[in-house]
């Protein structure tokens, strides 16, 4: 898997760590297990080839794999849902 093989909720994950939420901030966005994010992080990292959160984003962004970031994402749309 490369860096333009990542799958749509990886992608998503991606976006959540650049905006500094942590695994467990993600796991309750998305509505999946923390170990579920760690182990979708663990396969970006080894996709892009990095070992840090922050280089995950650096290289994502290079890569233009992420959206820029005043586009909302999917957790965030659901947030805002539930928030109303």
């Amino acid at each position: 898997q490369g860096p333009g093989e990542l799958t749509a909720r990886q992608r998503e994950i991606l976006e959540q760590v650049r905006r500094g939420r942590t695994n467990a901030q993600i796991a309750r966005a998305l509505q999946f297990g923390t170990s579920t994010i760690g182990h979708d992080l663990m396969r970006v990292f080894d996709a892009l080839g990095v070992e840090s959160r922050t280089e995950a984003v650096e290289v994502a962004e290079r890569a233009g794999l992420l959206a820029p970031l005043d586009a909302p994402t999917a957790a965030d749309k659901g947030t805002r849902e539930a928030s109303t």
